[in-house]
């Protein structure tokens, strides 16, 4: 019974720690989420909610960085960094390419351009989704979930279940193929180089260099469509 108890007990806890990595991701989202409602339902002029984004987001990256401490593997760190930078600028590429921007297309769908509010804010909600995104999503799949079940089921488990986790959690974004195939890409890339360099910083630079590469080129192309109409 003794016996039985202590191999089930690493495989309770990671259950747990699990759980626990879901609310933290739930929790903060939805957090995010009221407050930029209140803000666009009550004064949608001035985009406030900005603020919580960055408080929130704040405080749990921090949390998510102490599954990391002490395990990072130094030696590795620049030139992971690097490797996750230009990895990010290839996610975006590939992201770009199958919207069809390559072939003409210069229309992109951002966050907030199916709501009824002024472009400030509009731009508000594309700016911190795509960014927020980067902080939020693997402050908690990298960091307290991903790092954090290394010690309970091994860094090759550990990384599998928080990469199926990242794209899941998608939810109907999953139908559209382009979607699909670029979150399971950043999540392959962003699982395997957190394995490697045992903490969240290369993974969260992946997702802000590609979100922040697409927001821009997306801008870009709207300007550009703007100014060349008579």
């Amino acid at each position: 019974m003794r016996l039985t108890l202590l191999k089930t007990r690493p495989l309770i806890l990671a259950g747990l720690q699990y759980l626990w990595g879901l609310a933290v991701f739930l929790g903060a989202s939805s957090c995010i989420g009221i407050s930029r409602y209140l803000n666009r339902e009550v004064d949608p002029e001035v985009p406030w909610f900005l603020v919580v984004v960055a408080l929130v987001c704040s405080a749990v990256t921090w949390y998510g960085a102490r599954f990391s401490a002490g395990a990072e593997d130094s030696r590795r760190g620049p030139k992971a960094f690097l490797l996750s930078v230009l990895l990010g600028v290839a996610l975006a590429g590939l992201s770009l390419m199958l919207s069809g921007v390559l072939t003409g297309k210069h229309y992109i769908m951002l966050p907030g351009d199916g709501e009824r509010a002024p472009p400030l804010f509009k731009l508000a909600t594309a700016l911190s989704e795509a960014l927020g995104a980067g902080f939020l999503e693997e402050s908690t799949m990298r960091g307290v979930v991903q790092l954090a079940l290394v010690k309970y089921v091994g860094p090759k488990m550990a990384e599998a279940i928080a990469s199926t986790t990242f794209v899941l959690m998608h939810g109907r974004k999953l139908i559209n193929l382009r979607e699909l195939l670029l979150v399971s890409a950043t999540s392959f890339c962003a699982g395997r180089v957190t394995t490697v360099t045992r903490t969240m910083r290369c993974a969260i630079a992946i997702h802000l260099v590609c979100n922040a590469l697409i927001v821009a080129v997306a801008l870009a192309l709207r300007h550009s469509d703007a100014t060349a109409r008579p």
